[in-house]
């Protein structure tokens, strides 16, 4: 992150390529998301990819145009040098950034070198531009190695010299008064000479008698010596930090106007240059956290008592209470040592999970972080729990950039429009060696992710019925009724979230049915009604693969089979917290809330009815070849008259409403959406909201009984512990 007065400047992270890293020997990582998960099954290098993004922001962040400490001698893959060249994007402007190793002498170096700017709306090939700087950065490491040998020259001289210089200052106090027969023994006996100066007089046949003197001259003459070698040497390093500064000048800062000048200085043989990205933050948590400590407390309570910190310590109460469902304080203890308490407990007397997700919400609030990457934070935790933390890490992608290892479908799941990559491993039996394969994971592929992830996507070949779903809020409703009441065998149903029906032809494709059907694994497709007409999905049915179920919900949405009085009574005292609420007043707003939301309805239902796009149904005839040319043309043309006679049907608004009107009381509940419903309801008891957040359906369903659930609702879910009773799985 950078500061310009008042405004958060972000750093992310666009586009990545990393080579001969661990098990990584190629790998390119394009158009990286605000979340970045990457799943696969243990040891496939999901890790070393977080590792590798690690050692690349720190590397960024140095001010030296080269520095040891980023990489190990582990990091090397079949002693490769190391390539990660990434994009990554600060305020108005993007910087191509390529950090490599070099190995001199055994010791792992990194460099860094910047190769471009762009305005953040330009337009290149990624691909293209690493083709390109590749021989820029061979010459530029070939000048890095030339400084560190000059460099480690110097410092040779340099120490030889003070070494020389110590010794002749010896000499020159204590004196030296001994014929020259007896000189080596008696300086050996009495001076504590360098090994240097000692080796290099034992050579010495001295001449004359005036041992001291003879000595004092051939100690001058080596400092001398040494002075030249020094002053060529920092010459050469002179020089050498020149065309450093070439490279940066060429590929960098000619377009980056306001860092020309004089851009480096020598600093303990080191080339500090004027760091590329001046401040942000980078947390890197791997799968052991740390524990909770009195830094951390120290912090919070830094936070709650500080006015120009309270806002954000309020940020990490309402993140606790929405994750772990907990209230958060600091306080003094009996000793006068600030303490963190968690519902009124000491945060280390709570569990493992809430300890870690605590952890993990602290990590990412005392500090503005840019960039969070973080190995499989779903260990230790619930499912639910995994929802809600990873439905937190989304909600805190809008400021900062995250990249997650997991094995958890509940960070997949919740992904959305985000980036997900399948990791997988290689093996190359030449060479008994793993290498480490990315790529993005197929949209809706559902079989062929299950080959490969280490992650539970409903664990299809131990579940006994697999439910598909339109959206997450279904999903949750399900779950927490058969949690509720079929504890013993919840883990026998799995469920498939399909993003909206758009997806419901690929996942109910006949194919992937019978493979299911083979497995003995029974299928349920549960979809919204959505002013469909009995005909139609009557013939959704017929069309359905045989062996799997097809059901729609009576209402337009799964919400509005829970819009009685009686629940929307019980969901308004749990949001409101206000028992005084009457179920009198709940029907009259429910009343009024339907009829204000009439004409919406209508124009929904005239869309759904009349405004559909005019398409021809697809013929799931065999492909066949024809032959006939005047075949065609009379095909063509049928087909083009049934298009027109569609597109020119005529519509009665009028009377379209009045029978829109007419079936109003009998069908209300099938033509409102139920979230819709629900939003301006919330509305109706003050400054609530109700959107897709799990909380707000929680909130809906938590405090039902088991009679109050819908009818429809409970025999849906009947008819799929049914069909888990007949495997024999399980048993009431």
């Amino acid at each position: 992150m950078i500061l310009f007065g008042s405004v958060r400047i972000l750093i992310k992270i666009e586009s990545l390529q990393i080579e001969n890293f661990r098990s990584i020997r190629s790998i390119r990582l394009e158009n990286l998301s605000d979340v970045n998960i990457f799943i696969g099954k243990n040891n496939a290098g999901k890790s070393n990819i977080l590792r590798a993004i690690n050692c690349f922001t720190n590397a960024i962040h140095l001010e030296v145009a080269y520095s040891t400490g980023i990489f190990t001698i582990e990091d090397i893959n079949l002693n490769n040098d190391i390539s990660i060249i990434g994009i990554i994007r600060v305020r108005n402007h993007k910087i191509l950034i390529c950090v490599r190793s070099l190995i001199i002498n055994g010791e792992v170096l990194c460099l860094i070198l910047p190769f471009r700017l762009f305005e953040n709306n330009s337009q290149f090939d990624f691909g293209g531009l690493i083709v390109k700087m590749n021989d820029t950065v061979e010459e530029y490491a070939k000048v890095i190695t030339r400084v560190v040998h000059s460099y480690r020259r110097l410092n040779s001289h340099n120490e030889i010299m003070y070494e020389l210089k110590e010794d002749m200052t010896k000499i020159l106090n204590k004196g030296l008064k001994v014929p020259p027969y007896e000189a080596i023994d008696y300086i050996e006996k009495n001076f504590q000479f360098s090994q240097r100066t000692f080796g290099s007089i034992r050579q010495h046949q001295f001449a004359t008698d005036n041992i001291e003197e003879e000595l004092v001259f051939f100690l001058n003459r080596e400092i001398e010596g040494r002075k030249a070698a020094i002053d060529r040497n920092t010459k050469m390093l002179l020089s050498y930090g020149e065309d450093v500064l070439k490279f940066w000048t060429v590929n960098y800062y000619s377009q980056n106007r306001a860092s020309v000048g004089r851009d480096f200085i020598w600093e303990k043989g080191r080339i500090t240059m004027r760091p590329l990205v001046t401040s942000g933050n980078v947390l890197y948590q791997n799968e052991i956290k740390s524990e909770l400590d009195e830094k951390d407390v120290s912090a919070l309570f830094t936070l709650k008592n500080r006015k120009e910190h309270h806002q954000r310590w309020e940020n990490i109460k309402k993140a606790a209470k929405k994750v772990l469902d907990i209230e958060l304080d600091v306080f003094w203890n009996e000793e006068q040592v600030p303490t963190i308490d968690v519902d009124k407990k000491w945060v280390n007397l709570n569990g493992t999970g809430i300890r870690e997700v605590l952890r993990t919400i602290l990590d990412l609030n005392l500090e503005d972080v840019d960039i969070a990457l973080m190995e499989e934070p779903e260990i230790h935790l619930h499912f639910d729990l995994e929802l809600k933390l990873s439905q937190y890490l989304l909600s805190k992608s809008q400021d900062t950039q995250i990249f997650i290892t997991t094995h958890s479908t509940a960070f997949v799941e919740n992904a959305q429009n985000q980036s997900v990559f399948l990791v997988k491993k290689d093996v190359i039996e030449t060479r008994e060696q793993i290498i480490t394969q990315v790529s993005p994971l197929p949209a809706n592929n559902l079989i062929d992710a299950a080959k490969e992830l280490g992650v539970n996507v409903n664990a299809l070949l131990i579940q006994k019925v697999l439910v598909y779903v339109e959206g997450k809020t279904d999903r949750f409703i399900m779950e927490s009724y058969l949690r509720k009441y079929h504890d013993n065998i919840y883990n026998s149903i799995g469920f498939v979230d399909m993003k909206g029906e758009s997806n419901f032809e690929h996942y109910a494709e006949a194919s992937s049915m019978k493979v299911f059907e083979n497995s003995q694994l029974k299928t349920f497709f549960i979809l919204d009604s959505d002013n469909r007409t009995d005909a139609s999905m009557e013939q959704k049915k017929k069309d359905h693969p045989e062996g799997s179920k097809l059901h729609f919900w009576t209402g337009s949405c799964i919400e509005t089979l829970f819009l009685s009085p009686e629940i929307l009574l019980k969901f308004i005292h749990s949001k409101t917290n206000n028992p005084e609420i009457s179920l009198k007043e709940v029907t009259e707003k429910q009343e009024k809330i339907l009829n204000d939301l009439k004409l919406s309805a209508f124009r929904k239902y005239l869309r759904e009815e009349y405004l559909r796009p005019v398409s021809l149904k697809r013929s799931k005839k065999k492909w066949e070849p024809v032959h006939d040319f005047e075949q065609v043309r009379a095909w063509f043309t049928n087909k083009k008259q049934e298009l027109q006679e569609k597109a020119n049907r005529e519509v009665d608004v009028d009377s379209a409403f009045q029978s829109f009107n007419d079936n109003w009381e009998a069908d209300k509940f099938k033509r409102v959406p139920g979230d819709k419903f629900l939003e301006v309801f919330c509305k109706e008891f003050g400054s609530f909201t109700y959107d897709k957040d799990l909380n707000n359906v929680d909130h809906l369903i938590g405090s039902l009984e088991h009679t109050e659930w819908p009818k429809e609702f409970v025999e849906v879910m009947a008819r799929v512990v049914g069909a888990v009773r007949e495997s024999g799985a399980g048993n009431d």
